[in-house]
């Protein structure tokens, strides 16, 4: 009927005898009336200052964080892609020693090596993410390795030294470069640096002769060394071009068999 009450009506009323409680002022509004004689109770004073603490606290420890960057994985316990993101995507991973990178690329072996199909999917998942500035910064580390690796050696040559000071600095190079290969592979051997030299020598000159007998052309050399000239050159610095380069040249001579100075055959 249109002159008859609402069903609803009256259902948030309070029961009788019972005082309806106070709405509850906005808060807005509260602190401007109230504000000033809150902040004389020295609970309240207490209260707002150990949140404000916590929140400088947190402040702190979050820009700390973003400084030092992200912390080296456990490359034996880790996800497998966590410690590709680590290895192969942080700058981090590039101001290592070059034993510590040698010696963490060949735990990354070996996990590989011995990965299950859950690994194989985080991996396949990681492989998927690297485009644009993530493969340069892949490029970047993987080349950055052997820019440093050669300096380490290169620092420590005396292109001024007697010739044959320069052969011995020279050969115990090749075998730290082929012990730190070897790390890296996982597959450290049993052997003399003699022997590791004999060997870096034979391949040299193996390559020698497929280069004289035509097995690899001269465009299939330039290709080669344009590739390592714009990933590995674009990583070094000056210096580290120019002592590189001579101690480069007078290792190959040594490999190949040639005097070191005059790049002629030297006589058995």
């Amino acid at each position: 009927m249109p002159n008859h009450p609402s069903l609803l009506e009256g259902l948030n009323d309070p029961p009788p005898g019972v005082k309806a409680r106070p709405k509850r002022p906005k808060t807005i509004p509260w602190l401007r009336k109230h504000g000033r004689s809150a902040l004389k109770d020295p609970r309240v004073r207490l209260t707002l200052g150990s949140c404000a603490g916590m929140i400088a606290l947190a402040g702190g420890i979050i820009g700390i964080a973003t400084l030092l960057g992200p912390s080296r994985p456990d490359f034996q316990k880790d996800r497998l892609d966590t410690i590709f993101r680590y290895t192969l995507l942080t700058d981090d991973f590039n101001k290592l020693s070059v034993r510590e990178r040698a010696e963490l690329i060949g735990q990354l072996v070996e996990r590989v090596g011995s990965m299950g199909s859950s690994d194989s999917v985080l991996l396949a998942a990681f492989a998927s993410t690297i485009q644009g500035q993530a493969r340069e910064q892949l490029l970047e580390n993987a080349s950055r390795l052997f820019v440093d690796m050669i300096d380490e050696q290169a620092v420590s040559y005396d292109p001024r030294a007697p010739k044959d000071v320069r052969v011995r600095q020279i050969e115990q190079s090749i075998a730290e470069m082929a012990r730190l290969f070897e790390t890296m592979a996982g597959q450290e051997r049993d052997i003399t640096d003699e022997e590791r030299v004999e060997e870096a020598q034979r391949q040299a000159q193996r390559d020698m002769r497929r280069v004289e007998e035509g097995r690899m052309s001269a465009d299939d050399a330039g290709r080669f060394f344009g590739i390592m000239n714009r990933t590995l050159g674009q990583q070094a610095s000056p210096h580290q071009t120019g002592r590189g380069g001579r101690m480069l040249r007078d290792m190959t001579r040594h490999m190949r068999g040639q005097d070191i100075d005059s790049g002629k055959p030297v006589k058995p």
